[in-house]
């Protein structure tokens, strides 16, 4: 399937078109995982969007290279990573590959590792604070799992990808 990030923001058709990339993606993430797929939410839910095993997972799909990390509203009510319930973010951003040049790149990150990430800079989106996460800082880089081959500037293929055996055994030896 070609993912429109894009289309990810555009609720003129509710969550339909989020619903399926999300179910998408938590098939690609429990196969190379090799773990069962659990309870898929539906619309929004900020707790988490899906289970692999025993684990929760967020997914954030972003048209930009660094991930923007949503952890409360503009009269500081805590929303984003702040609620929660997820033990792992999925991130998919563009990115430069060896293989497919501009892609994008599939990283899965321990939820504490954001929660823990330093907030020095403080970016306002309409009624959101957030902060950055830099994918070049060692901790983040060497999440990286999948790349997806670009389709256009805002599209990626899911059909086809690359798995990074290293992270993968990394992951499953540390974190499953």
């Amino acid at each position: 399937m070609i993912v429109d990030v894009y289309e990810l923001n555009n609720l003129t058709y509710g969550f339909n078109y989020n619903d399926k990339v999300e179910a998408i993606i938590q098939n690609i993430v429990a196969d190379i995982l090799e773990l069962p797929k659990g309870t898929l939410t539906k619309g929004y839910s900020p707790n988490y969007d899906f289970i692999i095993g025993n684990s929760k997972y967020e997914l954030k799909i972003s048209s930009k290279k660094n991930f923007v990390c949503e952890f409360a509203k503009n009269d500081g009510t805590p929303s984003g990573i702040s609620l929660t319930e997820s033990d792992y973010y999925i991130v998919i951003s563009p990115g430069w590959t060896k293989l497919y040049g501009e892609a994008f790149k599939l990283r899965i990150i321990p939820t504490k590792y954001l929660l823990e990430y330093p907030r020095n800079t403080i970016i306002e989106y309409s009624n959101t604070l957030n902060y950055e996460v830099n994918f070049k800082s060692t901790l983040i880089n060497d999440m990286l799992m999948l790349e997806f081959p670009k389709h256009s500037y805002h599209e990626f293929d899911t059909d086809n990808y690359v798995v990074n055996s290293y992270f993968l055994n990394h992951f499953k030896s540390n974190f499953r």
